[in-house]
Formats: structure tokens, sequence, C-alpha cells
């Protein structure tokens, strides 16, 4: 009998082990080739281990991450073998070109060790590879003014987004922007026509589209070899769903307009990270009025007027021009005649469009003369380091001769106290109180007698007064909510006056307006509902606020994807025909319609 039941439970065994599959580390990749800083993705798939296990992983040295791990576990019997599997996958991109050697992953469980394979991936170079480069459909370069500067040298970097013309995408957003470090950053703001505008062009022989991500004017701080990291832009690329095959058999119902709706998923893309050689300022040459200018400036110097009287003033001009980084600019004082009493001086900067590093920078003082005689002013100079010729170079303004008439004993009873600049006279000027010593309007208190009617006349008109901020403030109070009862009221009536114009474009076929003006007369009958203002609105914030008050998530959905395609219809390169426009049309009237009902 004993025996009986161990075969039993020897079969039963055998039976357990049968029903698990092997143990198994795998790893695999979801592309071999690539170009540098295209993001693929890694997978290590641990099959029929317990959860208590020691992963060694790979050292991913020549890898950038991006996103991961991300855990995923599945259950799967096949044939009477159950097989579990844990799967940790992340997002890399290649930090270098040529060949990579990814190091197989070890997992141990229970003194064994399982080893996973090993896989290599090939980085090419733009254009290296003709049918790698053609497979490429997106990526992110990075233009550069210059990469060895000086200290304090301005340069520009232009990060630009290449797209394949047939890929379609919303607008991308920025996901991580480099720190740059032991740099001073200026953006450059981009207007909404520039930051949403497709430009054809080609690169290395390839056919893109190309869009402006972001733009910095960049003064470094410090010397040496400097390291800006990757910027990292997700962009929204078109996903269609898989159409299926019609019920009916029928073609008339396998057309594209059953073809499901149009989704987006986001795409990571990096820009190539960018080395720079920060050169020192020498200190052979250096001027000892050097303040830091940095580039090729001129100065020039003019005066309203070269013959004034005493107590009369002049405005010194001082005016700095070219090429550098102006806004660091620190001029010092011109040699001013102590005769002169000078206020500090207004700094203007006054860069030219679409520039950070070039324009000019005015100085003006405005100078009191106190004493007669012919006076001088000069040392009106900037020095500053030329990075084109390497060395420090003083430009040098003309002098100015002001002939001063008139009295000095003008002057002499309202010199200033010894010992103040004109900057103490003017803070201290508020605390100044002036002591009288003319006497004629006292009068004796005792002549005031008390008066009981003008006490009583006063306390009447403070009621008065009263009161009236009372029902006053009633009244507008009123009619703010009567004006927002009254927008409400008229809002489809409005959305429809500013659909006019979308009607204007369709019949002249101009699709950007059209668009434009439907996003418009959309949005602003949104505010006009919610008695708010149009500018700032954001289309999540729409669709959240109407499923807080309970609008079906099929009117939320289409309101959505019309904001959404106004927004991003010149990213389309199939553009839509009049009829999809006059549909869209139709369909905007039956939202504002049917959001009318909802929102009473």
């Amino acid at each position: 009998m004993y025996g009986s039941i161990r075969n039993i439970l020897a079969i039963l065994m055998l039976l357990n082990a049968g029903l698990y599959a092997q143990k198994s580390v795998k790893m695999s990749v979801s592309a071999s080739e690539m170009f540098k800083n295209d993001t693929f993705e890694l997978e290590i798939k641990l099959e029929n281990f317990d959860s208590d296990v020691n992963i060694q992983y790979p050292r991913f040295a020549d890898l950038a991450k991006i996103a991961g791990p991300y855990q995923s576990s599945s259950t799967s019997i096949i044939n009477g073998t159950m097989t579990k599997s844990v799967s940790l996958t992340y997002q890399f991109a290649p930090k270098k070109l040529g060949k990579i050697v990814i190091e197989p992953a070890v997992v141990t469980e229970g003194g064994a060790s399982y080893k996973s394979n090993e896989i290599a991936i090939t980085v090419f170079e733009q254009g290296q590879n003709t049918a790698a480069s053609q497979s490429r459909d997106m990526f992110i370069t990075a233009e550069l003014s210059s990469r060895n500067v000086y200290v304090g040298e301005m340069i520009k970097i232009d990060y630009i987004l290449y797209i394949k013309p047939e890929i379609r995408l919303s607008m991308p957003s920025l996901a991580e922007e480099p720190k740059f470090t032991n740099f001073v950053k200026e953006q450059e703001e981009f207007s909404r026509e520039k930051a949403s505008t497709l430009t054809q062009t080609v690169y290395k022989g390839q056919k893109y589209n190309m869009l402006p991500v972001r733009s910095y004017w960049l003064t470094p701080t410090s010397s040496g070899n400097k390291v800006i990291e990757p910027i990292t832009v997700k962009v929204p690329v078109e996903v269609k769903s898989k159409k299926r095959r019609s019920p009916f058999n029928d073609p008339f119902f396998d057309d594209d307009l059953f073809s499901g709706f149009t989704n987006y998923a986001d795409k990571t893309v990096l820009a190539d990270e960018i080395k720079i050689t920060v050169n020192p300022l020498p200190d052979a040459g250096r001027p000892s009025d050097f303040t830091g200018a940095v580039g090729s400036f001129n100065i020039n110097s003019t005066v309203d007027n070269d013959s004034i009287a005493v107590n009369d003033g002049i405005t010194l001009k001082v005016i700095i021009s070219g090429k550098g980084n102006l806004s660091d600019i620190a001029l010092s004082q011109p040699s001013i005649p102590k005769d002169f009493e000078v206020y500090d001086p207004k700094r203007t900067v006054q860069l030219d469009r679409n520039s950070k590093n070039s324009g000019k920078v005015i100085y003006e003082y405005l100078l009191l003369a106190r004493t007669p005689g012919e006076q001088l002013i000069n040392n009106i100079s900037l020095s500053y380091f030329d990075t084109k010729e390497k060395k420090y170079k003083t430009s040098i303004g003309k002098e100015h001769r002001i002939v001063v008439t008139g009295d000095a004993a003008a002057y002499a009873d309202s010199q200033r106290p010894a010992g103040y600049s004109r900057r103490d006279v003017e803070v201290l000027a508020s605390d100044i109180r002036y002591i009288k010593k003319n006497f004629e309007n006292i009068y004796d208190i005792s002549d005031k007698g008390f008066d009981p009617d003008r006490l009583g006349v006063n306390a009447g008109i403070s009621v008065l007064l009263m009161l009236s901020a009372f029902f006053g403030r009633l009244y507008i109070l009123k009619n703010l909510n009567d004006t927002a009862l009254s927008r409400r009221k008229k809002a489809v009536k409005n959305a429809n006056k500013r659909l006019k114009n979308s009607v204007k474009a369709l019949e002249a076929n101009d699709m950007l307006k059209f668009y434009k003006t439907l996003d418009e007369a959309l949005l602003k009958f949104i505010a006009d509902k919610f008695n708010i203002s149009h500018a700032g609105i954001i289309s999540d914030e729409i669709i959240a606020v109407l499923t807080e008050k309970g609008v079906e998530e099929t009117m939320r959905n289409d309101l959505s994807g019309l904001l959404m395609k106004s927004a991003s219809i010149q990213f389309a390169p199939s553009k839509p025909d009049s009829k999809e426009m006059a549909t869209d049309l139709e369909k905007a009237k039956n939202l504002m319609s049917g959001l009318n009902e909802r929102l009473k």
C-alpha cells in the first residue's frame, strides 16, 4: 500500500514538473539598425521564475536611458504546459556611432544562474546607410553658430525637428530641456505661426518637413570643454486603428470613412549632445577699465546743447553699438567736471530684431551746470575683447566743450550739503518738511464755538454717502449677473455670427483661415457659456469641465477632435477638401446647438 502511495506521489511530481516550461531569460530590441539618438525599446523577459530572484542587468554604457523599466506579466498554457513570464521594457537611444554590444542579463535563483542572449545594434550617421536613411522618419539637429568661443562670447543654438512628409503629427512638446550648466541662457520666443509652420527641405539627399523646436542664446561663464545634454521632444504621431473587414461583405462599408478614429502615439526624439570649447580671456594686454565686453563695438556720444546758463541742464548721450554681449556691458563713467551736478544715468538696451547679440546700448546722463566757464567732458571710452582678432581694443568717443554763462552767486544759496551725492539728496527729499515762519493765519481756538446744526448736516451727508455706496454696489452686482446671463443666452447667436467668417473662407477655399475662424468660434462659444475670457483656454480643461457638467462622451470626443484638427491642420500632409471643410462646419454648428441645450 505504501509503495502504491509513493508511486502516485512520484507521478504527481513528474506531472507538476512537466506542467511548467523551462526557466529562461531572453532579451530583444525593437530595431537592430538605427541612427544616433533614434529611440528603440529593449525588453528583458524572465520566464517561469519565482518572484525572489536576483537580476544582474547589462551596463548600458553606450546607451542613454529615456524611460523605463516598465514591468508587465503574463501567463499562458499551450498543450498543457504553463508559461509564466515577467517583462521589463526600457526605452534607449544610442550615444555613439558604429557597433554597440549589449551584454547578457543574468538572473540568479536558488544558486543557479540563467543568462540571456547578447544583442548587437549598428548605429549609422545620417546619409551613411541608404536603406536606413530612408527608414528614418524623424530626428532633431542642433545647429550652433560656433563651437569654439571665449568666456562672455554669445552663441546661438537652433534645435530643428525633421519629419518625413508622409508622417502626420500633432504639435510637438518639450519633454526635457538641457541644463546648460556654466552658461547664461536666454530663450528666443517663437511666434505662433513660426512654431506651427512646417517647411519643406532636403537634408542629405532626403526630403523632409522641418519645424523649429527651440532656439537659445548662450553666454559661457567659465572656460574649459563644456557638454550640453541632449534636448528631448515628444512628437504625437498619428496611429490609425486597423481596418476590419465589413460583416456585410460590401465594398461600400470598407471605405476609409468607416476605418475608425485617428489616434496619436507619442514618439520620443533626442538631439545630439553638444560639445563646446570655451577659451579664457587672456590676461596679457587687458585694459584697466575692461568690464567684460566681448565682441565688436563702436562708441559715439552727443550733447543736446553746448552753450547753457548756470543752473540749466544738458543731456549727455553715449551710444555703444555693435555685436556681442550687449546686455552685460557696463560703461565706465566719463570724466565730467566737478562743476556739473551729475544724475545717475538712464541705461537702455535696444536689440536688433530676432537677435540677442546685436544692437546698441544707450546711456543718458543729466548734467546741471553750477559754475560759469568753459567745461570739458572727455574720457568717453569702452574697452572690449575682439573675438575675431583675439585681442583687446578700446573704442574712444569724442570730447565735448560746454560753455556755461551766468553768475555763480545764483547757485550759492542752493548748494547741497557737503558729503551728499545727488542720489542721497533725491532719497532724503521725501522726508524733508519745511518749518513755517509766517504766523498770519493762526487763530485762537476759543473763537471757534460748537455748532450743532453743522454737525447734524455733516452726519446726514455721511449717512447718505454710505447708503449710496451700499445700493450702488447692489446695482453693480445685479448688472454683472445680468451681463453673464445675457452672454450665456446669446452664445449661439454670437457664434453663428462668427461662423460667417468660416463660411466666407470656405467659399474662398482658404483652408487655414477656415479652420482658424472655426476654432475661434468654438472657443468663444465655450467662453460665453461659462462667462470667461476665451484667451488661454486649453481644450483639455474644456473637456474636463464638460465632463463635470454631465455632457455625454460622444459629444465631448467630437468637440475635442474638432479643436485638435483645427489647431494642427497645417501639420497634415494631405489637406482637407471643400467637402470635408463643409462637413466640419456643420459638425461645429451641431455641437454648439447640442452644448447649448445641455448647459442651460
